[in-house]
């Protein structure tokens, strides 16, 4: 049994990729540019800019957040591969 991929599903997996990479950017953690997005916002609304200490720490949590959501998608795909993992899907 041969493994065939033409090339229009190379396209697709490529663009579901690029999706998936453009909405995960869109998360309002800040080291993302949907948390970029979301301060703008909050400093629009507010009328004055918001601390900086706020800002350091949401940057901190944000950065947690996505490290987070990396590892277990890592060892998703890892337990795919061994039988093991978190099960998440």
């Amino acid at each position: 049994q041969s493994f065939e991929f033409d090339t229009r599903q190379a396209i697709g997996v490529l663009a579901v990729i690029s999706l998936s990479l453009g909405l995960i950017n869109l998360l309002p953690f800040l080291p993302l540019d949907g948390g970029h997005i979301f301060w703008a916002i909050v400093e629009k609304i507010r009328g004055r800019p918001v601390p900086l200490r706020v800002m350091e720490r949401s940057g901190m949590v944000g950065f947690a957040l996505v490290l987070i959501l990396f590892v277990i998608g890592l060892e998703n795909d890892i337990g795919r591969l061994t039988g093991e993992g978190f099960n998440v899907r």
